[in-house]
């Protein structure tokens, strides 16, 4: 899935938005992993929606992967900065 963005990014608030370039035809997976690997956080963006909204204010300052998981099974990932 191609046009898949975060922002703000460096994530400074406690919030950051996933958009997609369309609305989700399923629910897909959302895992947050930390600079060393380890899943920090699962969520998932519900079907029928193109924004979700992740809460980043029990993370440590860091950098962190977003792997999201798209309809045809593959995996997306950006990378975030979260800096409170």
């Amino acid at each position: 899935m191609e046009g898949i963005r975060l922002y703000p990014n460096p994530v400074n608030g406690a919030e950051v938005t996933i958009s997609l370039p369309e609305k989700a035809k399923q629910d897909l997976p959302v895992t947050l992993f930390d600079g060393q690997g380890r899943s920090t956080m699962s969520t998932s963006i519900p079907k029928g929606n193109a924004q979700h909204v992740v809460t980043t204010s029990n993370l440590v300052n860091g950098l962190y992967i977003v792997e999201i998981e798209t309809e045809k099974g593959r995996f997306v990932r950006k990378k975030i900065m979260v800096m409170h």
